[in-house]
């Protein structure tokens, strides 16, 4: 198992979800495996630092006041936010230290917790101060496990009870009314550090068992409490999705599927999706005459795929992100991932998994689910006429949407016979071509020219030759593809994952990419009636891969909605401009035809 990587999400993993089958039960149970860290007892020692302080701290015996630069002229903190790094600012992606309690951003955001700890060797823990896993750079994996006289654990209930009480109401503590009252301590255990209660004021941290709460006057959250600072007023709309648990592959696709426009719209104005049972293929099985143990195992699974729709589940949360949706900021697609689980044994567990992958099987089974089910009509020739595509029974919005054809053409080197073929696809699968040089690694490729060598002419190996017609034998054969049918969406996968001898690497070379203007036309078959209808094409929302391997790194998205670049990255938005996402390595790439 690759070891994944610290991910800039501030989702909770929930380990007590019910799943339908017992089956995924056991599955689960067996890949929520983490390392056993030899370091717990050694990087583990921060025991009182206060909340109220832990962004204005030095590490060390003794702690300090940050420094004038990241404080106003007023003397009251540049930083709004209870979790921003101590070297940037940056709200993205905190981690707090576990040996000092400093407050730092991943490695995803700008990366001063990894720098931190390159420098101070002995911090090698940190815990997501939203997730509330603990990752170790030495081991360069998550951890379980915990002290012996259980720092982690109170550590994580401090965090979480501020984050609660914090986000559960617009009301925040300013200061105690009794200053006479118990001061409580980060982790309730022995303190380590001194602090003047003027000096620091008072914090509604978790109180001790048996402990009195501090009570406090209460004042409204400025705004910048309530929403983040990442976006303007007018761009609030945008909406995250909280990490379940390395779901960021599914929370990218997510978000890039949302920006599509005609598919978004399609899915929201469907009412309640139900399947449909006139319109099952295969008729059920003849019930025994006596249930036995082993039919009733039988029924209660089957019972359990047959309630269980991704599509509806799809379109729920697709509402939930739309500006009338889910009235918080962050939306928690718990049901759709529990959902998949009850439908593929493969997306089982917390593993990081293949974002294409998740693409395609979310695809083919919207599409199979759309199927089973009574779709208004007005909402299926809806998007046929904006696809310019021909509605039949056996089409559904995936494939008027995203499906085009592909016409293989093999050509006789003798008699120059040809034979055609046509095959749907849903994406297009891209090589990244990168010869054989002492700068490979730097290298630049182009998105036009994988396009390129995708449609060139080759010649087949003598053990594909073609067997001709014409001439009655095997013959020295080409093969050349061409477009035939072009969708309203293309999607384009660069095939960045690849194998070398015994290991799996990562092409992670720069692929330039335009963002409006790409031109198929030239890959059209010359009898398509395609030729006369567009083939232009505008970039909507690339998917990004963080990291140098499929196993692990962490999954991003930067979209494209009225004319707003925007850059989700789990339960984090933040508005991206033209030139950040030029500079992006994109792994999937969706282009909306424009004529």
């Amino acid at each position: 198992m690759a070891a994944p990587i610290e991910r800039g999400s501030r989702g909770t993993v929930d380990l007590g979800r019910s799943v339908a089958r017992k089956k995924v039960v056991r599955l689960v149970e067996t890949t929520l495996v983490m390392v056993g860290c030899p370091h717990l007892g050694r990087a583990v020692r921060v025991t009182s630092v206060k909340l109220h302080k832990l962004n204005r701290t030095d590490p060390g015996n003794s702690l300090k006041a940050r420094s004038h630069d990241n404080t106003k002229e007023d003397g009251s903190d540049k930083i709004n936010s209870p979790w921003s790094c101590f070297v940037c600012g940056t709200e993205e992606s905190p981690w707090i230290c576990l040996s000092c309690g400093l407050i730092h951003c991943g490695r995803y955001s700008n990366g001063d917790g990894m720098r931190h700890y390159e420098s101070n060797d002995d911090h090698a823990l940190t815990m997501d101060c939203f997730s509330y896993s603990v990752f170790c750079y030495k081991c360069d994996d998550y951890v379980a496990g915990d002290t012996i006289d259980r720092k982690i654990y109170n550590m994580r209930n401090t965090l979480q009870y501020h984050n609660s009480s914090r986000l559960s109401n617009k009301y925040m503590d300013e200061e105690a009314e009794d200053e006479d009252t118990e001061r409580y301590d980060l982790g309730n255990e022995v303190k380590r550090y001194k602090y003047d209660e003027e000096e620091i004021g008072s914090v509604l941290e978790y109180p001790p068992s048996g402990g009195k709460q501090i009570r406090t006057r209460k004042r409204k959250l400025s705004p910048s409490h309530v929403q983040s600072k990442s976006l303007d007023s007018d761009e609030r709309y945008a909406k995250g999705l909280r990490n379940l648990g390395n779901t960021c592959f599914m929370n990218a696709v997510l978000q890039a599927l949302n920006s599509l426009e005609t598919f978004r719209e399609f899915m929201v104005m469907l009412p309640s999706l139900e399947y449909d049972d006139i319109s099952k293929s295969t008729p059920s099985p003849l019930t025994p005459r006596y249930k036995t143990r082993r039919y009733a195992q039988c029924a209660s699974e089957q019972a359990a795929e047959d309630t269980t729709m991704l599509a509806e589940e799809l379109r729920k949360i697709l509402i939930a992100l739309s500006p009338n949706g889910s009235p918080s900021s962050c939306v928690s697609p718990d049901a759709l991932f529990q959902a998949v689980w009850g439908l593929n044994d493969r997306f089982v567990g917390y593993n990081q998994q293949d974002c294409h992958e998740f693409l395609r099987y979310t695809l083919d089974q919207l599409h199979a689910d759309l199927r089973r089910c009574r779709i208004p009509d007005d909402c299926a020739w809806r998007v046929a006429s904006e696809c310019a595509a021909e509605y039949s029974p056996t089409s559904s919005a995936v494939s008027l949407i995203f499906e085009g054809a592909l016409q293989s053409q093999v050509t006789c080197m003798s008699c120059k016979m040809t034979s055609n073929k046509q095959d749907p696809f849903l994406d297009l699968s891209l090589d990244v071509h990168i010869p054989p040089s002492s700068n490979a690694r730097s290298m630049i490729v182009s998105l036009t020219e994988c396009i390129r060598r995708f449609f060139e002419k080759e010649q087949l190996e003598h053990c594909e030759e073609y067997m001709c017609g014409s001439c009655k034998e095997r013959k020295p054969s080409t093969k050349q593809l061409f477009l035939r049918c072009l969708p309203k969406i293309l999607c384009l996968h660069l095939k960045r994952f690849r194998w070398s001898h015994t290991s799996r690497g990562k092409v992670d070379n720069m692929v330039d990419f335009p963002i409006c203007g790409l031109d198929l036309s030239q890959y059209v078959s010359p009898n398509s009636r395609m030729r006369a209808n567009g083939c232009i094409y505008d970039l909507t929302s690339i998917v990004v891969h963080h990291g140098s391997g499929m196993g692990g790194g962490h999954y991003t998205s930067y979209c494209l909605r009225d004319g707003r670049w925007t850059h989700y990255n789990d339960s984090t938005v933040k508005v991206a401009d033209t030139k950040t996402v030029l500079k992006q390595k994109p792994y999937i790439l969706f282009y909306t035809r424009s004529r």
